[in-house]
């Protein structure tokens, strides 16, 4: 408020003054910090792009980014994050007060398992005999009158191999099944079943049974004679 000299009469004049404060532009992160691995390069808030290399068995990274300027806003891939084979991007996006983004990328690599053996293969629900994880050949006969067979097959657990082969299969003596374990490298390894006829010297029976009775010894193949029980 004004007054003039003149006291004898009043005169008020009023001045207003406005002060605008300008938003801030910071959009800089003031550290990024992440759980598993080394940032590299390490953190400059100047450098947007880093990696990151964890082991085959790391499953997830947790990210955590921090504004130098606490007005500005964090968003995007930040916290525990989920993590696959090979590469997975992230993204950190740092939005100043006057609304500027700057974006932070942060590249990690997970090693990928070489694992591509398997824990079982199955004919028609039933483990093949001989299995062993190491040995890649098997045999089976097809029993007369049979021209279909389903094969099973189980990935090594937590391998993450794929595996293809599978499923029902048309089949006739002398045929090749191949069972394909891809690991998660990309690396193969082949297991494969050949089909063979029945012996037509084989005068043995597969099973031996007695309804409503139990039969001794229990069956086996090789052994002749029995007694019936319950008689």
């Amino acid at each position: 408020t004004v007054q003039a000299e003149d006291t004898s009469v009043e005169y008020n004049t009023t001045y207003t003054v406005k002060f605008n404060i300008l938003e801030s532009t910071n959009n800089y992160l003031g550290n990024l910090i992440v759980s598993e691995g080394v940032l590299t390069p390490g953190f400059d808030k100047e450098v947007n792009n880093y990696t990151v290399s964890v082991g085959k068995d790391i499953e997830k990274i947790t990210i955590t980014a921090t504004p130098e300027d606490a007005a500005s806003d964090v968003s995007g891939d930040t916290g525990e994050q989920t993590l696959k084979p090979g590469e997975n991007t992230f993204n950190i996006i740092v939005t100043s007060e006057s609304g500027e983004e700057n974006t932070y990328t942060v590249v990690v690599t997970k090693e990928k398992k070489t694992d591509n053996t398997l824990s079982d293969i199955t004919i028609d629900g039933t483990t093949i005999p001989g299995f062993d994880p190491s040995n890649p050949t098997y045999e089976i006969t097809l029993p007369e009158g049979e021209t279909t067979i389903e094969v099973g097959a189980t990935p090594t657990p937590g391998s993450g191999a794929t595996v293809e082969g599978t499923g029902s299969h048309t089949v006739s003596p002398g045929d090749t099944i191949v069972i394909t374990v891809t690991a998660e490298d990309g690396s193969e390894k082949t297991y494969t079943i050949t089909v063979k006829a029945p012996d037509p010297n084989n005068v043995t029976l597969d099973t031996l049974s007695v309804d409503g009775y139990t039969i001794d010894p229990i069956f086996n193949k090789d052994t002749l004679n029995y007694t019936i029980k319950g008689v």
